[in-house]
């Protein structure tokens, strides 16, 4: 893994180069194009090394005075302009991403008792709307006290839904209805 920064700079110092230094992957006729900061580890390494950030905006203050270049207006806090505001973001997700569902233990009368689960205490459920479904599993195989959750399975409708769905997508490809969604789940029947 390497940072943006050093990896602009060695296309710089090596305009012919087009594959990656560090494995050799071949990046085309302009190798800086395909390549995006990733901001979660910019942000990582702001946490990990909060000096170093506010070290590298000193050095580059005393370069600009040294060499006597005009940095950018947005980059130079002035004394006449005020601060902008600080925003201040939520710890907990946002209303617009949550989504209310119930979840019951699957009943009828095609389904034998073996695969019947226990009904939860609280089935009505208020969560991100990007869960996943294997987390729902966690989920009820803690509150259920099932061994892995492996041997949980969720249904929409009466269809098994995979692990690696969110739940806004079964909502928009498989609930498709106005009201609140209601899933069910059972023992998961394996083959012998």
């Amino acid at each position: 893994m390497v940072c943006y920064g050093c990896i602009r700079g060695y296309y710089l110092y090596h305009p012919k180069s087009s594959s990656c230094p560090t494995c050799n992957v071949n990046l085309g006729a302009k190798p800086l194009a395909k390549i995006l900061p990733d901001p979660a580890m910019k942000e990582l390494a702001t946490k990990l090394l909060p000096d170093y950030t506010v070290k590298e905006e000193a050095e580059e203050r005393t370069y600009y005075k040294k060499f006597g270049i005009k940095r950018k207006q947005s980059d130079t806090p002035s004394d006449t302009q005020p601060s902008p505001p600080k925003i201040h973001r939520s710890l907990g997700p946002s209303p617009g991403n949550m989504i209310r569902f119930e979840l019951y233990p699957q009943r009828g009368p095609d389904v034998p008792l073996f695969l019947s689960l226990d009904k939860l205490d609280a089935p009505y459920m208020y969560t991100q709307s990007l869960l996943k479904i294997m987390y729902l599993r966690k989920y009820l195989a803690k509150k259920l006290k099932v061994a892995k959750p492996e041997e949980i399975e969720i249904l929409c409708k009466g269809t098994v839904v995979g692990p690696e769905y969110s739940l806004e997508f079964i909502r928009r490809t498989r609930w498709k209805e106005s009201s609140k969604m209601v899933l069910e789940y059972r023992r998961q029947l394996i083959a012998s």
